[in-house]
């Protein structure tokens, strides 16, 4: 737990799981408020009954927050995997430090518009990216905004906000950034040479333990003196040719020994 990142995906994993509780908690105050409308309705039918979801929102609310925690972290391990590729990590040396601190308030900005464009692109204020961009950036700078959000906002958003949220989270991004990392083939390629060559290394270590140098040495020689040694074949022209020239060295021998 010393590096940030061990405390960021700890962080991740604690929002995740109080999304679910949120859910959770958010289906059993609907149900109940559901149920005693319809005793309310069975006891008397003619009497005006109306369901009660101000505790529903404010659970809702409460989820969108967390989910936006999410995407938060989501982008801090982008940007920390995104940094390890040279290029980028060029082309943020390059850039000033003043503009360096507003790298993520803007990649987060983006990454909002995208989500407000393809989920809220029957309103007028997110019918184009750049004015899903606009609205996001408004609605980020003025907390009045936000205000507002909440006291009119549909219990179906936070459903759909958290799903994007957990696809993008557990699918796309992870994929994404396997994508994005450029030595991610080098690195594969290389252990893969590394274990090759270390199982080389270990049978050369253990075939010298199991084979003694002297017995090394000796195999090492029976191999010269094999390589060494020529077959000559012997044709039967070349053997009759051997006989009469002993022949004829033999009745030397004895003419000279007369």
């Amino acid at each position: 737990m010393t590096s940030p990142m061990a405390w960021v995906n700890l962080l991740d994993r604690a929002t995740c799981f109080t999304v679910i509780f949120m859910f959770v908690l958010e289906y059993e105050i609907r149900k109940t408020s559901v149920e005693s409308v319809q005793d309310i309705y069975f006891e008397n039918k003619d009497s005006e009954t109306f369901i009660d979801f101000s505790a529903v929102s404010d659970v809702a609310y409460k989820i969108t927050l967390l989910s936006c925690i999410m995407a938060t972290i989501v982008f801090l391990k982008v940007i920390h995997q995104t940094t390890n590729i040279p290029s980028l990590a060029q082309f943020l040396k390059l850039i000033p430090p003043v503009l360096r601190i507003s790298y993520l308030p803007i990649l987060t900005i983006l990454y909002f518009a995208i989500l407000a464009y393809f989920i809220f692109v029957e309103f007028e204020e997110f019918a184009t990216y750049r004015s899903a961009t606009f609205t996001i950036t408004v609605m980020m700078m003025n907390l009045n905004v936000v205000s507002a959000l909440k006291e009119s906002y549909s219990t179906l958003g936070p459903m759909f906000v958290t799903v994007c949220m957990s696809v993008l989270n557990y699918i796309v991004l992870n994929y994404f950034i396997i994508l994005l990392n450029e030595q991610y083939s080098k690195i594969c390629s290389l252990s893969l040479l590394l274990n090759q060559g270390k199982r080389h290394n270990i049978l050369q270590d253990i075939l010298k333990m199991v084979k003694p140098p002297k017995i090394q040495e000796e195999r090492k020689r029976e191999r010269v003196e094999e390589e060494e040694v020529v077959d000559y074949v012997v044709l039967p022209e070349d053997a009759k040719y051997a006989t009469d020239v002993l022949e004829v060295l033999d009745d030397t021998e004895t003419s000279s020994e007369v």
